[in-house]
């Protein structure tokens, strides 16, 4: 199935379609449609909001009423979600999709479970629309998705007049030194290192940043990197400082310890533990690369693409949408 396919099979459904996913209501139950394809296979994937998590017997029953359809599965958690193979051997892939979520929301409403009532903005009730927040499509209110847009715009124009790069970098320095006690403990305490706790680092550094008031552009990223590599040598100062306390059972003042840790590393002592470190933090840094890399313009236009997918909310009583066969 190619994109213009999908497109056409979802707009018959009454979706809204744009590249490779679908927006709309089934059944007046808010869903999103997603086209799948990997590895030579392709699949519909749909998922759909919940109140709650469904009972056992009730998950049981539905996930094996769905497989009982070719090429369909499910999973049902905080949302539902149905899985539906393109194979030419099961059939018309519309009809098998339509089949299993008619199933599936009549299941849910007989079991008591219907989509959330709290908008996931201000947790309050009476949604008035729809729309994508995260990876799900939910109910939620026109007005608060205005109202923060608006204020994420207001905030950005603020913090673009009166934030500061020196603040920040201060901020990303001592947020950055935060993040390396994890790994510091656990070297200390369990004797080992784990790389995970390394993106602990750039990610304390960020949001130092963001606390002491830091421009919200590209000077955060570059704060935050900076930071993160100073910081790789304070924190492997700091281990060695400890180590030295150890060893020799008495304190040992700052300056001597420094002299000794400079002397390390000029001699090559520190050299392999220094390119671990180093090649944990870059492991650290993918890892949070989508957080350490938000600016103020990045929430603006998440709000924006959050308004374009409103749709109002229809009564989950209303009918299934038209199909065209």
């Amino acid at each position: 199935m190619n994109p213009a396919e999908f497109q056409g099979m979802m707009q018959a459904l009454g979706l809204r379609a744009s590249g490779a996913q679908a927006l709309g209501a089934w059944q007046g139950w808010p869903i999103l449609i997603k086209h799948r394809q990997a590895y030579g296979s392709s699949s519909l994937e749909a998922s759909l909001p919940l109140s709650r998590r469904p009972d056992a017997p009730l998950r049981k029953d539905l996930c094996q009423q769905i497989k009982q359809l070719k090429g369909c599965s499910a999973v049902l958690g905080v949302q539902a979600l149905v899985t539906v193979l393109e194979r030419k051997k099961d059939g018309d892939l519309k009809e098998r999709l339509s089949q299993a979520l008619d199933l599936l929301v009549r299941g849910l409403r007989e079991g008591g479970v219907t989509p959330p009532e709290a908008c996931p903005l201000c947790k309050s009730g009476g949604c008035d629309s729809m729309g994508l927040v995260g990876e799900g499509y939910v109910p939620l209110h026109r007005s608060c998705v205005e109202n923060q847009a608006r204020s994420a715009l207001q905030k950005a124009e603020h913090n673009a007049a009166a934030g500061s790069y020196l603040t920040g970098l201060i901020g990303a320095l001592l947020g950055g030194l935060v993040g390396t006690i994890p790994s510091i403990l656990a070297a200390l305490l369990a004797e080992r290192v784990f790389a995970l706790l390394y993106a602990l680092i750039p990610i304390c550094a960020y949001y130092g940043y963001k606390l002491l008031r830091g421009k919200m552009n590209k000077g955060a990223f570059v704060c935050t990197l900076l930071s993160s590599l100073v910081n790789l040598f304070v924190m492997q100062f700091l281990y060695v400082y400890v180590i030295f306390i150890q060893r020799l059972g008495q304190m040992l003042s700052p300056g001597d310890a420094l002299y000794f840790y400079i002397d390390m590393l000029q001699t090559g002592s520190l050299t392999a533990d220094l390119a671990q470190s180093a090649l944990f933090l870059a492991l650290g840094l993918w890892i949070s690369w989508s957080v350490i890399t938000k600016t103020s313009r990045h929430e603006i236009h998440s709000f924006a693409a959050m308004a374009d997918t409103l749709q109002p909310l229809q009564n989950t009583d209303a009918a299934a949408p038209a199909r065209s066969e």
